[in-house]
């Protein structure tokens, strides 16, 4: 496993109204429908902060359903015209407390580079740092002053902002 140390920075996580986004540009529309309609807990996180605990090493192509690669470029025309049908998944591990970008490592930089700055996100609290090794085998440690609350973490899907701070002013 790799564990990086967060590059911090005065940073939102989430923007002001989630339903602005919507408003600012069809392309969100069409893109990200598919993960509001089937998710609850999801809402819209900043590319850049999911960005500083993504995959650094991820590959410039993706796997579809069967073990197919698919290119970047054809995963961006796919996304266009099917529309995202999943949401990009934080990770957060109870011990070692850490988080990591667990799904859409390839996508990031697609959105990153399309000038998307906001994504659908839901947030899974594991016991483990990483779900699946093929996605990498990055992340970054945390302190409990990254987390809303004192609450107890219980392993489950959640909404990011009920788990993360909504910025973090950090060194």
């Amino acid at each position: 496993m790799e564990e990086r140390a967060l590059d911090y920075r005065r940073l939102q996580v989430y923007p002001q109204d989630q339903e602005a986004i919507f408003q600012i540009n069809a392309t969100y529309s069409r893109l990200f429908n598919s993960c509001f309609a089937n998710s609850s807990i999801c809402e819209f996180v900043s590319v850049p902060f999911l960005k500083m605990f993504s995959n650094p090493y991820s590959q410039d192509y993706t796997d579809d359903l069967n073990g197919d690669r698919i290119s970047l470029g054809d995963l961006w025309t796919n996304l266009l015209s099917e529309g995202m049908q999943h949401p990009f998944r934080i990770r957060v591990c109870i011990n070692p407390l850490s988080l990591r970008l667990e799904t859409g490592n390839q996508r990031i930089n697609i959105f990153t580079s399309k000038g998307i700055h906001w994504v659908p996100c839901d947030l899974e609290i594991a016991a483990t740092p990483i779900g699946n090794k093929g996605n990498g085998v990055h992340y970054v440690s945390i302190d409990r002053g990254t987390l809303t609350g004192d609450h107890p973490l219980k392993l489950g899907l959640y909404k990011p902002s009920s788990i993360l701070r909504r910025s973090f002013e950090i060194s």
